[in-house]
């Protein structure tokens, strides 16, 4: 099943995803300029087919990966800024040019 819903930070509009597949529930945030996952994907796979910066988070719920760092980076992201470490909301403010 796929579930939808509309997530505002600082004004900024986003969309939380949540799958739940057999066995996994997994989730991502997203705008048009980014993509934070969940610690379920690998950079080596989502981060070369996206062609947006994309980001790997800590948590598996929408506020743990807001407000848990960020674990891994893909090049695109690193060419943006964005530093392994930085909270979840952090990178998706810096993706969406509201950092």
């Amino acid at each position: 099943m796929v579930s939808v819903r509309s997530l505002q930070i600082n004004d900024s509009p986003f969309l939380c995803v949540t799958l739940q597949l057999p066995g996994l529930t997994t989730q991502l945030i997203y705008c048009t300029h980014g993509i934070l996952f969940d610690e379920c994907w690998k950079i080596e796979a989502v981060g070369r087919r996206c062609r947006v910066p994309v980001c790997i988070g800590k948590g598996r719920t929408p506020e743990a990966l807001l407000s848990n760092p960020v674990t891994e980076l893909s090049a695109q992201a690193i060419k943006k800024g964005l530093l392994i470490g930085m909270s979840g909301q952090q990178a998706l403010l810096a993706m969406s040019h509201e950092y």
